[in-house]
C-alpha cells in the first residue's frame, strides 16, 4: 500500500547501504542518511551536507509502488524507485531491466537505545588509530595504510592523516547495526583514490578499546581490516 510505504519512510532514518547505476556501485553516497518529511519533502546528509528534494510514493501500470525522488544537487539518487523488497528494517529498490539498485537500512534516533552502538562509537572515538593489519583474500597490503592515521569524531566526521605533510583524507563513519542484527562500520572517503579499498559497510567481528577488528565477505574474496591504538 502506498500509505503504508509513506509511514514505514517517515518513522525514521534511512541509511545508504548500497547505490548502483548502471551496474557501477556510488560508494561516494554510502552512509549518506535519508530523512523522508511530510508534504513531500526529503533531506540527504552526511552531517556536514545536507541536500534537499521532493519524493513521492505512486504506482506504476503494473500496481508496483515506485518511490520518486527529485533532488536536484545529487543525481545520484533522483529516479523513479522500483520498489523491490520491503522488510521490517530494509527497503530494496531498483529501475525495471536495468543495472540500478538501491538498498536503504533503518536507523531510528541514530540507534540511541542500543548499547552495543553507543559503546563501540565511544571507543573509536577515544583516539587515534593506525592500520594493524588489511588483507584481501590472500593478498596481505598492510604496508599500503601504513602512514595513515585516522581519527574518528562527532558528526559522523572521519579525518585520515599521512605523517606531518602527506595528504589528508576527510570521510564519513557511522556504526550501526543494521536488519539483519549486525553491527557495521560504515567508511566513505569521497572520491579519494587513496582510500577507496576500505570504503565499505564493514561488519564488525570484534573492538576493544585497543584493537578493532572488521571483515568484509565479498563475492571473490574476504577482505579483513584491523585498526589498533595509536
Amino acid at each position: 500500500e502506498p500509505d503504508t510505504l509513506r509511514e514505514v519512510l517517515r518513522e525514521c532514518s534511512w541509511v545508504i547501504k548500497k547505490v548502483k547505476l548502471n551496474g557501477d556501485d556510488v560508494d561516494r553516497l554510502l552512509g549518506y542518511e535519508f530523512n523522508f518529511h511530510a508534504e513531500g519533502m526529503v533531506t540527504l546528509s552526511n552531517e556536514s551536507n545536507t541536500s534537499e528534494g521532493e519524493w513521492a510514493i505512486t504506482t506504476n501500470a503494473q500496481g508496483r509502488l515506485v518511490m520518486a525522488i527529485t533532488m536536484g544537487d545529487e543525481p545520484g539518487v533522483s529516479f523513479e524507485w522500483l520498489l523491490s523488497d520491503l522488510r521490517d528494517k530494509r527497503l530494496k529498490f531498483n529501475i525495471e531491466d536495468t543495472q540500478y539498485e538501491l538498498i536503504l537500512e533503518r536507523v531510528c534516533d541514530d540507534n540511541s537505545d542500543d548499547d552495543d552502538v553507543a559503546e563501540i562509537r565511544n571507543i573509536m572515538m577515544g583516539g587515534e588509530w593506525l592500520v594493524a593489519k588489511y588483507t584481501e583474500g590472500d593478498k596481505d597490503e598492510t604496508q599500503n595504510y601504513a602512514a595513515f592515521t585516522f581519527a574518528f569524531q562527532a558528526q559522523l566526521s572521519v579525518s585520515v592523516t599521512t605523517g606531518e605533510t602527506g595528504p589528508s583524507y576527510p570521510g564519513l563513519w557511522r556504526i550501526i547495526r543494521d536488519s539483519e542484527g549486525e553491527l557495521k562500520c560504515y567508511l566513505n572517503f569521497g572520491l579519494a583514490t587513496a582510500m577507496q579499498v576500505l570504503m565499505d559497510d564493514w561488519k564488525i567481528v570484534s573492538a576493544t578499546t585497543d584493537r578493532i577488528e572488521l571483515k568484509m565477505v565479498n563475492e571473490n574474496n574476504v577482505e579483513i581490516l584491523v585498526f589498533e591504538k595509536k
